[in-house]
């Protein structure tokens, strides 16, 4: 017995016509999204710091440097892996704290230097998902490990300006005999 096409039923949904909706596949993917543009935006902004110091004179400890940049790269492979919207969205927000401690790495291993700006992606990144309180916790964070980090940072930087080759470098001022008045 033929059917004519007028006995068929329509489709009820967009699934029965062959068409993937937001129900269909579990759930709107946009806090996925929005955690791996963010990282990587990041990310191509330190690559192409991490080029610069590569091809380039650096005045900074390069070995700390990397290693934030190694950091910062690895975070961002582990945001394209982790399915962020299967997580409570809390989970989102390591990364940025992550990338907070490789941007201290990354500012320690040069503080002189204007490397703090990058301070600003995690920070827009906390407070564009999180509010009023990602604005606020970013920038305790930030404060908190400036506060706890900056002053070794300082110390380093004099004993590195302390040694032999730091005291030639700056010439044969620092061998002329110091007057003491007693």
């Amino acid at each position: 017995m033929a059917v004519a096409d007028d006995d068929v039923a329509p489709p009820t949904d967009f699934v029965d016509a062959g068409v993937r909706t937001f129900s269909d596949r579990g759930a709107d993917r946009t806090r996925e999204r929005a955690a791996v543009l963010n990282q990587l935006l990041l990310a191509t902004v330190v690559f192409i710091l991490a080029v610069i110091v590569a091809l380039g004179p650096f005045g900074g400890e390069i070995a700390l440097f990397f290693f934030g940049v190694v950091l910062v790269l690895v975070l961002t492979g582990a945001t394209f892996l982790i399915p962020w919207n299967r997580l409570a969205p809390g989970w989102v927000a390591m990364i940025p704290a992550l990338d907070m401690v490789a941007i201290i790495l990354i500012q320690l291993s040069s503080p002189r230097s204007p490397l703090g700006l990058l301070w600003i992606f995690p920070v827009t990144w906390l407070s564009a998902g999180f509010g009023a309180l990602g604005l606020y916790g970013a920038v305790a964070g930030i404060a908190a490990m400036l506060a706890i980090l900056l002053p070794v940072g300082g110390q380093e930087l004099k004993l590195r300006d302390a040694s032999p080759a730091a005291r030639a470098a700056r010439g044969r001022r620092d061998e002329l005999p110091h007057r003491t008045t007693h």
